[in-house]
């Protein structure tokens, strides 16, 4: 989302404009320490462009300092801004530069385990797997990087860091802050996602069933399984170059006039002739619904080969017919 450049700013601007989430950016409005310019009819927060600029810009006023903050009077924003870091919900450390900490506000505290005094004269690269190794240094250089973070007790967690310039001290070393977020509960998911993904990529690769996923803009097969491929006749970089439009035989009216008659008998299906490879059509049934794919929604189609049975009920209706004329002739007879 890009920061608009207007004098108001929302809470979620002000969140990408000051490196934090949205739930610090209202919890600091709700303490007062980011004061709220208006609401929207909505209940919406906007904040003056000024007030965010000069929190952001306050930390120029914050000198060096060991670890605590340090005692002489940095005026009214650098004392903001102090406050906002102290209670932000997300960790963050200020850095010398040489990458040495010179603050952690509580909640890098409560994350890694660490105390203000047990943080004193460490590096950052003291507290990250594999820290001292030149890839990681070099990483840690830009803007965001995403690493294993060592905690107290010796464990770790994947964290996403953000840098920033604050100033620079008297040496003219840049000073920055680093915000740091736990991503482990979302790699956890992302982890997850990707091994349904492969489970559910392997039930329709290995199924039995003829499996098609299809566009629903164009009609373009996106994907075939095996069985797929074993029934149609086509091998599959050649059945993923063709559109569904050139299996079925019907025109579009006519498998239009199907929905409408699946749609009428309440079934789930559409009953269709398909074209294989040798040029032999089949009588299939064509059960889809929607999946979720790399690009967007597709169809995914199962396609089930009824030619036997649509056969054996054609000859039963002949075997009916032919026993009613037989009937009738009886009768009249």
């Amino acid at each position: 989302m890009s920061i608009s450049h207007s004098a108001f700013l929302t809470t979620r601007e002000v969140a990408e404009l000051l490196l934090v989430s949205t739930a610090t950016v209202r919890l600091w409005a709700k303490k007062g320490l980011l004061p709220v310019h208006s609401h929207t009819p909505g209940g919406h927060r906007r904040f003056l462009r000024a007030d965010v600029e000069g929190l952001r810009k306050a930390n120029t006023e914050v000198g060096g300092g060991a670890v605590a903050w340090p005692e002489q009077d940095p005026g009214a924003a650098a004392a903001r801004f102090r406050a906002v870091i102290e209670s932000a919900t997300q960790g963050m450390l200020v850095l010398g530069g040489d990458g040495v900490i010179l603050h952690a506000n509580p909640a890098f505290g409560r994350l890694s385990g660490y105390t203000s005094v047990q943080l004193a004269d460490m590096r950052l690269a003291d507290l990250i797997h594999g820290g001292r190794s030149e890839s990681t240094r070099n990483a840690a250089t830009r803007g965001q990087v995403q690493v294993r973070l060592i905690r107290h007790d010796g464990t770790s967690f994947e964290a996403r860091l953000r840098f920033v310039t604050l100033a620079r001290n008297r040496a003219d070393k840049a000073e920055r802050l680093a915000v740091i977020e736990d991503v482990s509960g979302q790699r956890r998911g992302d982890e997850a996602r990707r091994l349904r993904q492969r489970q559910e990529r392997q039930l329709f690769t290995r199924s039995r069933a003829v499996g098609l996923l299809v566009d629903p803009v164009d009609g373009a097969i996106v994907d075939a399984n095996e069985a797929a491929e074993r029934f149609y006749g086509y091998p599959r970089e050649r059945l993923l170059s063709l559109n569904i439009s050139d299996l079925n035989v019907l025109s579009p009216a006519d498998i239009e006039q199907e929905m409408v008659e699946a749609n009428r008998q309440g079934r789930g299906y559409l009953r269709l002739p398909h074209r294989l490879s040798s040029g032999e059509t089949r009588q299939v049934e064509v059960h889809e619904g929607p999946v979720d794919g790399p690009r967007g929604s597709l169809l995914y189609c199962v396609v089930h080969d009824v030619s036997g049975w649509v056969e054996a009920e054609k000859r039963l209706r002949q075997a009916a017919a032919v026993a009613n004329r037989h009937g009738e002739r009886s009768e009249g007879g």
